[in-house]
């Protein structure tokens, strides 16, 4: 875990990147961070959610796309650093990826990103009760459209992250 004031890499386009507090990051991520982030121009943006494409497999995503195949299997836990419940599969494994999805938000100084979110995969919505995500958003109720479509259709692998085992709720 990092605290705030760590620095990760470059952009790009030269600005740099820190941790926020409270960062959780798996060893693989944080290990091709720098190669990924400087493949990133802002290009003057104020939130950028980018989906970073590597030559080769780095490693696996836990975020899965779900069927009705699935039912029975999903359930909704919290992770220790969240907010809300997030959807989960325990019929499932991780698959290989050549994609890190990153999300950074410009610092205070104009100039500099927060790191808030890297990950092994492709493009994923904020979870639906993760209001922060949502004021970021331009249209904040096509965004939470948009969430709950995904995380209906998609789903973290069971075992994959820390989850706290009181909050486990069981779909029938």
């Amino acid at each position: 875990m990092h605290q705030m004031g760590n620095l990760l890499g470059h952009l790009a386009s030269e600005q740099r990147v820190f941790a926020r507090k409270k960062l959780e990051l798996r060893k693989e991520v944080e290990d091709l961070l720098p190669e990924a982030l400087s493949k990133i121009d802002a290009e003057g943006r104020r939130f950028i959610c980018e989906v970073v494409t590597f030559n080769y497999t780095i490693g696996k995503s836990t975020c899965v796309t779900t069927s009705s195949d699935d039912d029975g299997n999903i359930v909704f836990a919290k992770r220790p650093w969240d907010d809300g419940l997030t959807r989960f599969v325990k019929n499932r494994e991780p698959e290989l990826s050549n994609k890190m999805y990153i999300i950074l938000k410009k610092m205070d100084d104009k100039r500099d990103y927060i790191l808030i979110k890297a990950t092994i995969g492709d493009a994923m919505e904020p979870e639906i009760w993760d209001e922060k995500s949502f004021d970021l958003s331009e249209v904040p109720g096509i965004a939470r459209s948009k969430s709950n479509e995904f995380w209906s259709s998609h789903a973290i692998v069971w075992d994959s992250e820390k989850i706290a085992p009181e909050s486990v709720v069981i779909v029938e």
